[in-house]
């Protein structure tokens, strides 16, 4: 992406992405520029895959929670699992920082989605970890998140960035027609499948 393009609109921003999904296979790190509306501009992605004993962990904490039940006081096993998350989420911040050719102080903000622990929509409840506030302070750079818990907590599903990022990513003059936009967790499904005929 490089310095030399970012300030074609001062209205433009470049913003960073995180995923770290429940396949618990590693942290995704996007970037785009964007005006707010519309993608203007995707940059180099990155993917930061978790060590078999990060992948441990993780779900160590993942089995504490379904003892748990619920979002609620966190054993240790959560407490440095959370941990971990920030600090993997750094790492894959600063990656694409610099695959992209950028300085932190060119991007605007991070979306920090957390790790998912436990999800029940249907009590208007969503657990995930991942210290927003603590990752802004060593980024020096804003961040969002817990945008999944309040999303469920007012009678969502958990996924409020999806339908604005498609929004985003579809021209006006194409709304004349159905679209369709499928979402495959395709690392996820290919291992699902290599283990289900081998």
């Amino acid at each position: 992406m490089g310095n030399r393009n970012l300030n074609a609109k001062n209205s433009e921003i470049l913003a960073i992405g995180l995923m770290s999904g429940t396949s618990l296979d590693g942290v995704d790190a996007a970037i785009i520029q964007t005006d707010g509306h519309n993608v203007k501009r995707f940059g180099k992605a990155f993917h930061l895959p978790y060590t078999k004993e990060q992948q441990d962990l993780l779900l160590d904490a993942l089995a504490q929670s379904k003892k748990v039940g619920a979002p609620t006081t966190t054993s240790n096993s959560i407490v440095a699992a959370e941990g971990l998350i920030n600090d993997l989420h750094f790492d894959a911040v600063m990656k694409v920082i610099e695959i992209n050719e950028l300085e932190k102080q060119d991007v605007a903000v991070v979306g920090f989605h957390g790790q998912t622990l436990l999800h029940n929509p249907d009590e208007n409840w969503s657990w995930q970890i991942g210290d927003g506030r603590e990752l802004a302070q060593r980024l020096g750079i804003s961040v969002v998140n817990d945008f999944r818990r309040f999303d469920v907590e007012n009678g969502g599903q958990g996924a409020p960035l999806v339908p604005i990022y498609h929004r985003a990513l579809l021209p006006d003059q194409i709304n004349n027609y159905p679209i369709a936009l499928l979402n495959i967790a395709f690392r996820f499904f290919l291992k699902e499948l290599y283990e289900l005929l081998f």
